[in-house]
């Protein structure tokens, strides 16, 4: 018989708990020949076709019964929730030589990565530089529930001044 298979998935939430997508779980069996029993959260289900449409996180389970044999087999799947971020960002001390610049979440139930500027992604939400002027910062839900952008502004000064007249760092005010 032929076995389901299904993945496991998140429902994107809004702040206030609202689900604000859905996933959408193919069993992978045709449904020709088959008859299908959904449940969730051991509950239930009115589906009985090969994919089910989940609107709410829990565990998912499918059972398939191949019409001709009466074999059965079945898959699970767990659907989670996640949002995109409510955060700021700051910037450490002002002409500090290595600033820090920050991401405090401060809301959002997902798992997130941070980019400064175009820079790659990465875990940490601490950037560590020699940060002058205007920066970006893109705050992305790793489970695909969207992305919050915020701006930060650094403040610096040059390390030296060569007034040698070359029309580069001539003056410092």
């Amino acid at each position: 018989a032929e076995t389901p298979r299904l993945n496991n998935g998140f429902i994107c939430i809004d702040n206030a708990g609202n689900a604000i997508s859905t996933v959408v779980l193919q069993s992978g069996i045709p449904a020709a020949g088959h008859s299908f029993v959904w449940t969730w959260n051991n509950n239930p289900l009115p589906t009985t076709g090969n994919s089910h449409v989940a609107v709410d996180p829990g565990i998912y389970e499918v059972v398939v019964t191949n019409l001709v044999t009466g074999c059965t087999s079945s898959a699970s799947a767990t659907i989670g929730t996640s949002s995109i971020a409510l955060a700021d960002a700051s910037v450490g001390t002002d002409f500090h030589r290595n600033q820090t610049i920050t991401v405090n979440v401060t809301g959002g139930s997902g798992v997130y990565e941070y980019q400064l500027e175009n820079g790659p992604f990465q875990n940490s939400n601490v950037f560590i530089g020699n940060f002058e002027g205007e920066y970006t910062i893109t705050v992305r839900d790793k489970n695909g529930c969207g992305e919050l952008v915020l701006t930060v502004f650094a403040l610096n000064y040059p390390r030296f001044f060569t007034p040698n007249g070359d029309g580069f760092n001539d003056y410092w005010n």
